[in-house]
């Protein structure tokens, strides 16, 4: 009896100093303000604000110029009253024009080039549909799924063009964007998914960063585990885009996922995610002319006018053929 009282003491002692342990760790981090420090803040946070739906979204009826890359080059975004990117600070998207939707993030967004030079302002010149951009920097394919279903009953949508990059699996993998980027600043968390039976199910709504109460030793668990454990997989990002192309489908949209990868193959996306997957796919690294790896903004990484050239090139093609398939 005496042994085993010894043995509840001990044991009663250990998880005593481990619980104080964690207590002291989480305070710790609490004065240091870690592990999200958010001292970074992303070149968009100024043009972004809260969304309850989709974690953020662009002010409406604003503009503003940033400067990117090494050249620093000055270009000027402007955003409707929907906060929908357009061509000049007095364009109005018409609801009943036949139109193709962007959705996904930076990439397709147009990120660092001129609106006239994106795959929006090139699409326009090529096919004889209204481009409506809602493609946000920094989404994954969770919040593009969301951001399609937000608009594709606002416009007489006839094709959705989702952009895809391998980091997407990262995105997707999680609620909270500081999980991967711990030192920057995003205006709240974002949706997140889980599979349930052959589609998807939301389980995470956005919450504003200011407002949201955590423990921050279990985010500091997770962003280590995350960052250290093993890499993410593809099957809900394949299980997202497949709920779009039937969101797509069920409002008379054609749907088409570019994969937009300029310099290479990413180690994450090697066994090639979306392999096999019953969506049309556009590959431009596949069959690009020569200089296609060159094609991004020195010092910035994202694609050049170039890359969106071709990129509006190939889509186009794709709804030229899908028309005479009809």
């Amino acid at each position: 009896m005496r042994r085993a009282r010894a043995a509840l003491g001990s044991a009663a002692i250990v998880v005593v100093t481990c619980l104080l342990g964690a207590l002291a760790f989480e305070a710790a981090l609490r004065l240091t303000g870690r592990p999200f420090k958010g001292t970074m803040a992303p070149a968009e946070e100024s043009i972004a604000q809260f969304d309850p739906d989709t974690g953020w979204s662009y002010i409406p009826a604003h503009s503003a110029t940033h400067h990117f890359g090494d050249e620093q080059l000055e270009v000027s975004m402007h955003f409707d009253a929907a906060g929908v990117r357009v061509a000049t600070a007095t364009t109005v998207l018409d609801p009943k024009r036949p139109t193709v939707l962007l959705v996904g993030g930076s990439f397709i967004f147009g990120h660092g080039v001129r609106y006239e030079d994106s795959i929006a302002g090139q699409l326009e010149r090529r096919i004889d549909l209204q481009v409506a951009d809602v493609a946000v920097q920094g989404f994954g394919t969770d919040q593009a799924l969301v951001q399609l279903r937000r608009y594709i009953d606002r416009f007489d949508t006839k094709a959705v063009v989702y952009g895809f990059v391998c980091d997407h699996l990262r995105r997707n993998a999680n609620e909270d964007r500081h999980i991967w980027l711990p030192g920057s600043r995003f205006p709240g968390t974002k949706p997140a998914f889980e599979i349930a039976g052959d589609g998807v199910r939301q389980y995470h709504w956005p919450v504003r960063s200011k407002n949201r109460s955590y423990s921050r030793l279990w985010a500091y668990v997770r962003l280590v585990r995350a960052h250290r454990g093993p890499p993410p997989t593809a099957a809900l990002t394949r299980a997202l885009i497949l709920e779009m192309k039937r969101e797509s489908e069920r409002h008379g949209a054609r749907f088409v996922t570019v994969d937009w990868e300029i310099r290479g193959t990413p180690a994450l996306c090697r066994n090639d995610p979306l392999a096999d997957l019953d969506v049309d796919l556009i590959r431009p690294a596949r069959d690009a002319p020569p200089g296609w790896a060159t094609w991004f903004i020195p010092g910035d990484y994202h694609p050049s006018p170039e890359s969106h050239a071709y990129v509006a090139d190939r889509v186009a093609a794709w709804w030229d053929r899908s028309q005479s398939q009809e």
